[in-house]
């Protein structure tokens, strides 16, 4: 009977073990999840102030009626951009 009893504290404690470390790596996982989120939602709104400023930009060279200026910020600006985000999505 004492063995029996035994058996099913150390069962128990084993099963309790396992639950706090599932719960601790589900912690983790948690914690990791959300400093990515933090990290993305940084990012977008970086990217959001950005977008809006070259919009202004465009919109300024085309009210100037300026085709040279709007090519060249363009293929400055704009362009580039395009290795920029290709870079990122390979990351990913």
């Amino acid at each position: 009977m004492a063995i029996a009893l035994t058996f099913i504290i150390i069962t128990k404690i084993s099963q309790k073990q396992l639950e706090i470390q599932k719960q601790q790596l589900e912690l983790a996982q948690l914690e990791e999840y959300t400093t990515r989120m933090e990290s993305l939602y940084a990012s977008m709104n970086m990217f959001r102030h950005d977008y809006i400023n070259i919009l202004a930009s465009l919109q300024g060279y085309i009210a100037q009626g300026d085709k040279t200026i709007l090519e060249n910020y363009f293929k400055e600006t704009i362009a580039p951009l395009k290795n920029t985000f290709e870079a990122t999505e390979g990351e990913e």
